[in-house]
């Protein structure tokens, strides 16, 4: 950045006021990601998740992932940090894939799809997402659990 500055001066200061700009843009949202974090952490424990959302949750844990994926709103770098830490607690992967697929399905944009498609398309095109969300999600489970090539829990070991 020092070369620039010896060239253009006026740029790297336009250049730190963007990124500046965009600091505190992020910050709130970062913020969030931390509240939530320490809210799973204070309030859900690991025997919960593993009941619901775990590796013996059946049809439940699906519909959950799946209904909280198309209920979720927000930037997707704010639910990843979420899901991961709900994942260290014993949450299963599969539902990690369905949820992030289901998060196609946004509900708020439903009635603007089905104003400029119709009821026909937008049912066939929520039921596929759907469809595909869970086999996505059977998907990454076969292969997790035939794979020597599992990430660690904690992403820092």
């Amino acid at each position: 950045m020092s070369i620039v500055a010896m060239f253009d001066a006026d740029l790297v200061v336009e250049t730190v006021k963007q990124a500046w700009g965009l600091t505190i843009k992020l910050a709130p949202l970062f913020v969030l990601v931390l509240l939530m974090m320490a809210l799973s952490e204070t309030f859900l424990d690991a025997r919960w998740i593993g009941r619901w959302v775990g590796h013996s949750s059946g049809p439940r844990g699906w519909l959950i992932a799946l209904a909280a994926g198309t209920l979720s709103v927000g930037p997707m770098h704010v639910w990843v940090a979420i899901l991961q830490d709900l994942r260290a607690k014993g949450m299963r992967e599969g539902l990690i894939a369905a949820f992030l697929f289901s998060r196609t399905i946004q509900l708020f944009f439903l009635p603007l799809i089905i104003g400029y498609f119709g009821w026909t398309f937008t049912l066939i095109l929520t039921g596929q997402v759907v469809i595909f969300a869970v086999v996505n999600g059977l998907m990454i489970d076969y292969l997790l659990a035939r794979s020597a090539l599992r990430a660690p829990l904690d992403p820092k070991t």
